[in-house]
């Protein structure tokens, strides 16, 4: 018999390590978190054949939920297959980059290769674009390699949208490299555009969903820098930049080297490449992004690395590999990931092949029971939707789904995406129910998500429950109206303050036009734009800041009352109980640059300021009413006389007052027959005060249903 060819054994061997490593053989399972609620979120839109572009938009494609390690058991087969496939594919052209090496060096770079990508997924289906940008810029790339990359490229084109521009951007170099330099029709483009088209429809995506799916798409990628960015330790952003350029100035010099002028494509290529990963990784600068950034980089330089190594190994080359693969390894713990994630899979797989997936779905079904039981939402007759985002506590509940287009509030960031919203609400598709929650992410003022579609869930629903720490919303019969009716016009320079009457307790409404500088918008482009602040000074005094989205604060927003709970959205619509907001009336703002911010924002700055007037009447309490009622009396201890430390505060369970012993609240007392409290006693005509006696913090406590105030005008 013959005997295996080394080479075969070598990718046999990395394949089984691919698989065996990197398949969702123990997946996440539902949790109440923001990516978790967007992960299963990408399952169901599968699952139900949701179409993105008119249902749904987000960074991640149709085929999102392949490369995000979310359970769920109608769609965990097709994650097995197709990811099954995608990461064949690779292995073999994995191999086919570094089976000309040396076989210390070619098994050195196939390891880190899989420890990167154990490290993050990101790191194996990013590289896609590397691979093609590489086999590609080869004369011996044949019509199979032609083929196997589309298949590859077109799948995992559609599972991310930065996948899709750094391939599509890798395709058209690589294609008027091959035709510039050999005359070659642009086949392989013309192969992968068909195979994103195939894979598109075969997801369940329909082809007239296309346009606007790419236009939603891209207008999300577009403004998520400006919105999302943060910042977090320099020397990560350094180091990463440091390695970045040596690998792009060693692509350079081995081409020069080579006295081959046509490596400016493949470098071009890979410069390309690399600036997406700077921007996935620093622009919104945390751990778990970085995460997504630094295996990534490590894997394009041990592809580039064998690239530049197959005729002989460049020593540059190699000693870039050996200190960026040194340098992760100490960095991060790569390793352990690498031991721990082996022996999980070991258990995982024994208990797939024993039990199939029975005990998935045993695990799915109590992760959706915990949540269920920790915020059980009522069961509605209709489709439901929910703000911010919590789309688990949605599903745990056993409610149908219905989502608006950006369907977790803080991606609402940008005019387009916050029209879409705004215009779902007004469509007849909208849902029946929606439950509402205020939780905005980054330090934003909550009326910067999914604000300007605040005043169609005030006129378009009714108010009917407070729940689960969500109001319940429910679509009205017959819509009531509103309107905006001018205040004040004006142009605002930065770090200038605008005083604004706000005595008789209106709803104001702004808009406030940021306009970037040329500098502004090509630091938009390539990185992230200096961050702007919203300076707001309350009533009482109180200095207030929150990050401004421009894309929002153009679009309109609620700026008085400052909105922070859900309860304060409760009470925006009754007029009876603004006084329960009274401290968090606006009367001046500010516009604070951050540092830089002025060279990347113009200085002037129009702002428009309108009443919000609800027309209509508000509907009866009904569920509402103990909560109604809690909150009147609450407001009306809240306006009265303090001294020494009395507050109003709004925890998770509702608000309460609170007051430290020794403090007293004076308050006048309403017209009535009868008033009785069992903390509270007559001390003069028309007055009502009270005096906490314990030593502790909060010796006054009115809880829900703890005090009660009955009064023959305010019941």
């Amino acid at each position: 018999m013959r005997a295996i060819p080394s080479r075969y054994f070598f990718a046999a061997i990395l394949i089984i390590a691919i698989m065996f490593l990197l398949m969702p053989w123990t997946p996440w399972m539902p949790h109440r978190n923001l990516d978790s609620s967007a992960f299963q979120t990408f399952t169901y839109a599968f699952q139900a054949h949701l179409q993105y572009g008119p249902d749904l938009t987000w960074t991640y494609g149709p085929l999102g939920f392949v490369q995000v390690d979310e359970y769920s058991p109608a769609t965990y087969p097709w994650m097995i297959a197709i990811r099954a496939l995608v990461l064949v594919l690779l292995g073999l052209f994995y191999f086919k980059l570094l089976r000309q090496l040396p076989f210390v060096f070619g098994a050195a770079l196939a390891v880190t290769i899989i420890a990167a990508a154990t490290y993050s997924r990101e790191a194996a289906f990013g590289s896609a674009a590397i691979v093609a940008a590489l086999v590609l810029s080869e004369p011996e790339a044949g019509i199979v390699d032609y083929v196997g990359l589309a298949i590859l490229c077109g799948a995992i084109s559609l599972m991310k949208v930065s996948n899709l521009i750094t391939i599509s951007a890798v395709y058209v170099i690589t294609a008027l490299y091959r035709a510039l330099r050999w005359r070659e029709y642009p086949l392989p483009l013309a192969l992968w555009a068909l195979a994103v088209f195939v894979v598109y429809v075969l997801s369940g995506q329909h082809l007239s969903s296309l346009p606007e799916d790419l236009g939603s798409s891209f207008s999300a990628v577009a403004g998520y820098g400006e919105a999302v960015q943060t910042y977090g330790p320099l020397q990560d952003a350094f180091r990463f930049c440091l390695l970045a350029a040596a690998l792009l100035v060693t692509l350079a010099l081995n081409g020069y080297r080579r006295q081959d002028a046509w490596v400016v494509f493949p470098l071009c290529a890979v410069a390309l490449v690399v600036i997406v990963i700077a921007k996935d990784g620093f622009v919104r600068h945390d751990e778990g992004h970085q995460r997504v950034a630094v295996p990534l980089l490590l894997t394009t330089i041990a592809l580039c690395s064998a690239w530049m190594s197959r005729r002989r190994v460049d020593v540059a080359a190699a000693i870039l590999f050996l200190f960026a693969a040194g340098l992760f390894l100490v960095t991060t713990p790569a390793s352990r990931e690498l031991l721990a994630s082996a022996t999980r899979n070991v258990v995982a797989i024994r208990e797939l092949v024993k039990n199939g997936t029975r005990n998935l779905d045993a695990e799915y079904q109590s992760a959706l029971a915990s949540i269920r039981s920790a915020w059980p939402l009522p069961r509605v007759s209709g489709d439901a939707d929910i703000y911010p985002f919590d789309q688990n506590v949605l599903f745990a509940s056993g409610n149908r789904y219905h989502p608006r287009p950006a369907f977790q509030s803080y991606i609402a960031y940008t005019r387009y995406l916050i029209e879409r919203n705004v215009d779902f609400l007004k469509s007849p598709s909208a849902p029946a129910t929606i439950f509402f929650n205020v939780e905005p992410i980054d330090g934003r003022l909550a009326a910067f998500e999914d604000g300007a579609s605040w005043p169609e869930l005030l006129t378009r629903y009714d108010i009917t429950d407070d729940t689960s720490g969500f109001l319940r919303l429910d679509r009205r019969s017959f819509l009531r109206t509103y309107a905006l009716s001018p205040l004040l016009k004006t142009t605002l320079h930065l770090g200038e303050g605008l005083k604004f009457d706000s005595r008789n307790n209106s709803l104001i409404w702004a808009r406030i036009d940021l306009e970037k500088t040329m500098l502004g918008t090509i630091l938009a482009m390539l990185t992230k734009v200096p961050l702007l602040n919203l300076e707001v000074t309350l009533r009482d005094g109180t200095l207030r800041s929150f990050r401004i989205l421009p894309a929002a604060a153009a679009e309109g927003f609620l700026l008085s009352p400052v909105v922070e709970s859900r309860l304060d959205f409760l009470v925006l619509d009754r007029s009876e109980l603004r006084a329960y907001l009274n401290k968090k009336q606006v009367e001046e703002i500010r516009i604070s640059p951050q540092r830089f911010a002025r060279a990347a924002y113009r200085d002037e700055v129009p702002v428009t300021l309108e009443k919000l007037e609800l027309n209509g009447s508000s509907p009866h309490d009904g569920n509402l009413a103990d909560e109604v009622r809690h909150l009147k009396n609450l407001s009306i201890l809240d306006s009265g006389e303090k001294e020494g430390i009395c507050f109003l505060d709004s925890p998770e369970d509702g608000p309460r007052m609170f007051a430290h012993a020794a403090s007293r609240i004076v308050i006048d007392a309403p017209p009535a027959r009868k008033m009785t409290s069992a903390l509270v006693s007559s001390t003069a005509p028309g007055k009502m005060e009270t005096t906490p006696t314990a030593s502790s913090f909060g010796s006054l406590l009115c809880a829900r249903r703890k005090l009660h105030v009955r009064s023959g005008r305010n019941g």
